[in-house]
């Protein structure tokens, strides 16, 4: 049995089912419409098919083009509005974004217009999973829990990725 996905930006697929799939959906569902809307997805990989969608034209375009499975995380979006580069790790049993991951990825971005924002998101599906894995993941990275989809942590004090940055920057 599959998870059924929205359709996002013209794209229509489906994620097998496993706990894993089911946060890449919460993320495609309810982070993306509240944190990066209008986000155009350039990569996720299925428990079953590591490449299920990935963009390789417009990855090229952003001049990344070697990306190692092992360091890859589950979805790479971009939200042209705010030029934000978003590499997001669906956490179930591995793979945080830890400092080794998050380096080894600016490596890939290194040569992205310099205009482009690179943003982590490390998401979980609940707060109990996050505080199991806080300490691994890298400083200067977010973090998403499902069970608290309005919610984001950064971990590292002023720098908020947030859908309402107008209303923060006012209450500053």
């Amino acid at each position: 049995m599959k998870i059924p996905v929205r359709q996002l930006e013209m794209i229509l697929f489906h994620l097998k089912r496993s706990a894993h799939n089911k946060l890449q959906a919460a993320i495609l569902e309810e982070f993306v419409p509240i944190f990066v809307p209008g986000a155009k997805l350039l990569y996720i990989g299925d428990t079953k098919k590591r490449e299920l969608v990935k963009d390789v034209e417009f990855l090229n375009e952003l001049n990344i083009t070697v990306l190692e499975h092992a360091m890859l995380p589950d979805l790479i979006l971009y939200q042209e509005e705010k030029k934000w580069l978003l590499f997001i790790e669906a956490y179930t049993s591995t793979g945080e974004l830890t400092i080794e991951r998050v380096s080894k990825i600016k490596e890939y971005c290194k040569d992205c217009p310099k205009d482009i924002e690179i943003i982590f998101v490390t998401a979980f599906q609940t707060m109990k999973k996050c505080q199991q894995k806080f300490l691994s993941i890298a400083w200067d990275t977010e973090i998403w829990v499902a069970e608290e989809p309005t919610h984001m942590i950064h971990k590292n004090g002023n720098k908020f990725l947030d859908a309402h940055s107008n209303t923060i920057s006012k209450n500053k």
